[in-house]
């Protein structure tokens, strides 16, 4: 990772033992099916070096979020404790804070966390010794004009992804698992009616039928599954990846596609900093929710967020 990094030494006490940062927990209720407060308070339990030094805020809205923000005292470190959805709503209120020079930690208690693995926190063992660390890297953001989805830090995409991520936003439990099973069928077709240009080079034309449509800014997606290997959440360019053909999409999901080469054949790639994308179909966010159609920029944000990683070996190929 290229981006600036800072770390904070490990902190004793008089006695020697290791004094842990002051921790401020913020979880959504809704988070995991309404499960993740309560793992998270489980947790705690079971670690009272950590619980001693932290406190939990439930938040449920954006304003809440903002509030708990410009309630921290300086030395205390926000944690988003939940999955990618969780970890965007953080973000998005850390920025809004004026806190984005400030490092906030990651505690995955999703279901995917992609923004986990590619931050190497992704599961619990490795996100508490990363905060006791105290190891931070600074990561771009895809800044867009949507309203309902103004920052992204994993990707943006519609067609077979944001059809996907809708019929499952659609509710908890079976209804989810309904909503995905209901949009497959629509998903796993080409669509006309998305436009892809990355600075100023047309990859996706609306009356071209296409099966993916995105813009991503980290190699891994869910499970920490490496599609896009060149992808640096620290280099100021974004990866725009258009599929025109299933098999090239799963082809990719097994393998990668590496978006620094040539593009060929089915696949269209380019690296950009400014992306507009165009869609009469959903738009997903983050692989966590999904937005309604329409026409929106992105604009990929140098540096904009400061975030705790653990030690994270180079991205390769899956199965490689």
């Amino acid at each position: 990772m290229r981006a600036a990094e800072g770390t904070e030494q490990v902190r004793t006490s008089a006695r020697g033992e290791v004094e842990f940062p002051r921790l401020v927990f913020l979880v959504n209720p809704e988070a995991q099916d309404g499960h993740a407060a309560a793992r998270l308070r489980g947790l705690l339990s079971r670690a009272p070096a950590w619980t001693r030094r932290s406190r939990l805020a439930v938040v449920t809205t954006l304003s809440g979020a903002e509030r708990a923000m410009r309630g921290l005292a300086p030395d205390e470190i926000p944690v988003a404790a939940g999955g990618d959805a969780t970890v965007n709503f953080v973000a998005r209120a850390v920025r809004a804070a004026g806190r984005a020079d400030r490092p906030m930690a990651i505690l995955p208690l999703g279901v995917g966390n992609a923004i986990a693995h590619a931050l190497g926190v992704a599961d619990l063992r490795r996100a508490l010794a990363a905060i006791a660390d105290g190891r931070s890297v600074q990561i771009d953001a895809l800044v867009t004009t949507h309203p309902e989805a103004p920052l992204a830090l994993a990707s943006v995409s519609c067609g077979f992804e944001g059809q996907i991520i809708s019929g499952a936003s659609r509710g908890r439990g079976l209804a989810r698992v309904g909503g995905l099973l209901a949009a497959l069928p629509g998903a796993l077709r080409k669509h006309t009616g998305f436009r892809l240009e990355a600075d100023g080079v047309v990859l996706a034309d609306p009356s071209e039928p296409v099966f993916n449509v995105g813009v991503y800014n980290l190699p891994c997606v869910a499970w920490g599954t490496v599609v896009h290997p060149d992808a640096d959440p620290a280099d100021g360019l974004a990866d725009a990846v258009v599929h025109r053909r299933r098999r090239t999409f799963t082809s990719a999901l097994r393998h990668g596609v590496a978006t620094a080469a040539p593009p060929r054949g089915s696949v269209r790639t380019a690296r950009a900093a400014r992306i507009r994308l165009e869609s009469r179909w959903p738009i997903q966010i983050d692989l966590e929710g999904s937005v309604s159609p329409g026409e929106l920029e992105i604009r990929v944000e140098p540096a904009a967020l400061r975030v705790i990683t653990g030690r994270r070996r180079r991205a390769a190929a899956n199965g490689g």
